[in-house]
């Protein structure tokens, strides 16, 4: 144990293997307990003060103790999930003051939200089932793998909305029937996002889909996060909105 002050690591140091023993970005970090990346990052890039309210917010956000940031005890004494759930008192706190409330009245998911039923059910695909119709599942992009693979197509995804039908075999033949530096780059993306990574962009989209007698023209904001299925195994949820 560090007798003094001055004999502690930086704290940011400690965010910094926190995130690399949970298996997540800064930047997923940050999303989960309510705080500017950016501001963040240069904090810790510059090794700057960290106000204790964001360290309260990351304590919280991954049911790490405050001591621990001050301690030298490795992350190895954390608990072992990939994924630590909130807190109930803190995610009914950010159900109050989050379009999550809304979400699960209406029925209604945006990335946000997703981004918190992601932490709130510990990065398992069954604490997504009240939304599974909004969303696209694909599998995790393993080594070796050239091409995406569908994994299940929601009914009210806007993949279906678009194609106008929910058809998994449209779908993976459009994929397969892209070009090839898009099918590439798609890949990429999913292979990211099944390190742990949020990958939120906008993307856009003008191509002609397999069986399908219009072209597409849209842009629309898409997040890729990976869940895990008892079942399946690692898969990637799509959660894809249509920019008006």
């Amino acid at each position: 144990m560090y007798k003094n002050k001055t004999d502690a690591p930086y704290v940011g140091t400690r965010i910094e293997e926190l995130c690399r023993h949970k298996k997540i970005t800064l930047r997923a970090l940050c999303h989960a307990a309510g705080l500017k990346y950016q501001t963040l990052h240069a904090q810790i890039s510059n090794q700057r003060h960290i106000p204790f309210e964001t360290m309260r917010k990351i304590s919280e956000a991954t049911d790490t103790s405050l001591s621990w940031f001050a301690s030298d005890e490795p992350p190895s004494l954390l608990t072992e999930s990939d994924v630590t759930p909130l807190s109930d008192a803190l995610f009914d706190q950010l159900l109050q003051t989050t379009k999550l409330r809304h979400a699960q009245d209406e029925k209604v998911l945006d990335a946000h939200s997703l981004a918190l039923i992601y932490y709130r059910s510990g990065g398992l695909l069954s604490g997504l089932e009240p939304y599974i119709e909004q969303v696209d599942i694909f599998h995790a992009p393993q080594h070796g793998d050239t091409r995406l693979r569908v994994f299940r197509m929601g009914k009210e995804s806007l993949t279906s909305k678009t194609l106008k039908r929910t058809d998994i075999e449209q779908l993976q033949a459009s994929l397969d029937a892209a070009p090839p530096q898009l099918r590439m780059r798609f890949l990429a993306d999913y292979q990211q996002a099944a390190k742990g990574e949020f990958l939120y962009t906008i993307e856009t989209l003008n191509a002609a889909a397999v069986d399908h007698g219009e072209r597409i023209r849209m842009d629309y904001l898409r997040l890729l996060i990976r869940f895990d299925s008892e079942d399946h195994g690692p898969l990637i949820v799509n959660l894809s909105e249509l920019l008006r």
